[in-house]
């Protein structure tokens, strides 16, 4: 596993080796299965693994909830959406707390579904 960024809902930093246990090890929740679930972060982490039946590496967003949750993805459209959010309310010289979340599923013009994470 290489992490590539984590933090908390206040600030980007690295977290401790109990917290990535926390956030990327736990069982979880898919982001398929939650749509339309509201959540403020306590922790995340984006990080590459290994697939386990196919060895391919994977880039993956976990993110531990204030309730408790662990939810993750490997989608594309979820994980840049989550980074333009960090880079929005983290990314300059005031950051501010990121405010809560909601997953949503859609439909692309393709008809294949996907997942996103939207500001609440």
């Amino acid at each position: 596993m290489k992490i590539e960024r984590s933090g908390n809902a206040k600030e980007a930093m690295k977290l401790n080796k109990k917290d990535l246990y926390k956030v990327c090890m736990a069982t979880s929740l898919t982001m398929q299965k939650c749509d339309g679930q509201i959540f403020d972060i306590d922790m995340y982490a984006i990080y590459w693994d290994a697939d386990k039946k196919t060895g391919e590496e994977k880039r993956i967003l976990s993110i531990l909830t204030t309730d408790g949750d662990v939810i993750s993805t490997i989608s594309p459209t979820a994980i840049a959406s989550f980074e333009s959010i960090l880079d929005l309310f983290q990314g300059d010289d005031a950051p501010e707390a990121i405010p809560s979340l909601r997953i949503q599923k859609g439909t692309a013009k393709s008809g294949r579904s996907f997942v996103d994470i939207v500001v609440q």
